[in-house]
């Protein structure tokens, strides 16, 4: 019996298409056609048919290649009525969603500003009453953990006994009255306020920072910005500390228009 005569055949590397996957055959061992040479007729038209299949795969590529670029391209610019038509109809329902977004933002606006109206003003004596009792036992808290240190050794052992006994106490980085987040806020009461040289108030004739915010022409402002804004142009930290019977100027940008602001503080 004899063994397959082995030879190694160097070529160039050629590439196969299979679908999407690209095969290349590089310099490797292939067996001598010698050994074949009895069927080399068969051989050669297995061959053939290995051609005409690569053939067929190319030129399929060839049709079918780039057909989703042409297909956006139709659908993008294609002046064909079925196409132009959908065109339009989409652009108008987009048209569509952007009014109804709109005016879904002006009624949530409407419906915060009744809700609120409907609730009682606030009882700012009794907001100050709170600020100082706030202010009052957070100094106590702190003396008490200072003397506990003293007691447990080091401020590691005060913050673990403190959560054995579940003690936590609730921070704020300002003075003022509690939102309803839990976090405090700084009210300053004002008497008067305009925008644009228009005055601005509620139906009952009073104004506030959230009554200027609520106005469509500050869409987007917090009172907190408004707030900022007016001690920012008054040169103070907080409007806290804007005295009394004191009128403050300044512009406020939403969106691309600007707006003259003016409020008068009690």
């Amino acid at each position: 019996m004899s063994l397959p005569n082995w030879q190694t055949v160097h070529r160039n590397p050629t590439s196969l298409e299979r679908g999407n996957i690209m095969t290349e055959a590089t310099t490797e061992n292939v067996p001598s056609k010698e050994e074949f040479s009895d069927y080399s007729g068969v051989l050669d038209i297995r061959k053939a048919m290995a051609d005409d299949l690569a053939k067929v795969v190319k030129e399929r590529k060839a049709v079918t290649g780039g057909k989703d670029e042409a297909v956006q391209t139709l659908l993008n610019e294609s002046t064909d009525p079925v196409l132009v038509k959908i065109r339009a109809d989409k652009a108008a329902l987009a048209e569509k969603q952007k009014k109804a977004a709109e005016q879904q933002a002006e009624w949530d606006a409407l419906a915060k500003k009744h809700a609120e109206s409907l609730l009682p003003e606030t009882d700012e004596k009794r907001v100050e009453e709170l600020r100082e009792s706030y202010l009052n036992l957070k100094k106590k808290t702190t003396a008490m953990d200072t003397t506990l240190e003293t007691l447990l050794g080091s401020a590691d052992a005060v913050t673990r006994a403190k959560q054995a006994w579940e003690i936590v106490d609730v921070k704020s980085s300002v003075r003022g009255a509690a939102s309803s987040n839990g976090e405090e806020i700084i009210r300053k009461k004002i008497s008067a306020a305009t925008i644009d040289g228009e005055p601005v108030a509620d139906k009952k004739g009073n104004v506030t920072f959230t009554t200027l915010a609520q106005d469509k022409r500050l869409k987007g402002l917090s009172g907190d910005d408004i707030r900022n804004a007016a001690a920012t142009a008054h040169g103070v930290d907080s409007v806290k500390d804007i005295p009394s019977e004191t009128t403050v100027n300044f512009t406020l940008t939403v969106g691309n228009n600007s707006h003259e602001v003016s409020i008068t503080t009690k």
